[in-house]
């Protein structure tokens, strides 16, 4: 049997009228197991969907090692400026909040743009989303900006990484655990790579 910790991984669904929103919370000790009772009893009421999963030892090691022979495959900065990626929270943002315009496999585009998420270095996914958020002059994305910007504002730097990271984990298939490419391949790969914007 696995050794668990005491940190709680909580997966609320709440249905708002047409739209569908999750939130998770860890949490650890006597605060999560009070949390755990609360919206158990609340998810008994009718009020809510829950499920409440318990994190292991064995999955967190995984997940670090998933995001950690990725990020391998870096050069130096890049790797550095990717250090609080999670690809499997990057899965979960992705699939909840992006791959319905942008495709399961970040290959899809539901608008006319150039460029597919796929194609892109993980950086430049990070200064896009980034650029729809910070940009107030509302002139950054063009007539995208509507779209992406609220996308865009409900992120946190750490969950931008997580997604360009697990974006690049599909670019790259199953087999990046066991042979990620090397940091020249991906400095010429970066090199190559046209300057212009993704929506030009």
């Amino acid at each position: 049997m696995l050794k668990k910790v005491a940190s709680l991984l909580f997966l609320l669904t709440l249905c708002l009228s047409a739209e569908d929103k999750s939130y998770v919370f860890e949490a650890k000790g006597k605060f999560a197991e009070d949390l755990k009772a609360l919206v158990e009893q609340y998810s008994k009421d009718g009020k809510v969907d829950i499920t409440v999963r318990e994190k292991t030892e064995e999955s967190s090691k995984r997940h670090k090692s998933t995001t950690q022979t990725i990020l391998s495959a870096f050069m130096n900065d890049d790797a550095e400026a990717l250090k609080y990626a999670d690809v499997n929270q990057g899965k979960t943002l992705y699939q909840n909040d992006c791959a319905q315009c942008h495709g399961k496999n970040a290959d899809e585009n539901s608008y006319t743009v150039p460029h597919k998420l796929v194609e892109l270095e993980p950086l430049k996914i990070i200064e896009l989303l980034d650029g729809y958020r910070e940009n107030y002059t509302g002139q950054f994305g063009g007539s995208l900006r509507l779209l992406m910007k609220p996308h865009a504002d409900n992120l946190t730097s750490e969950e931008m990484q997580s997604i360009a990271v697990y974006i690049y984990s599909i670019k790259n298939g199953k087999d990046i655990a066991t042979s990620p490419i090397s940091s020249s391949d991906n400095q010429e790969e970066n090199s190559n790579e046209a300057k212009s914007s993704y929506l030009q």
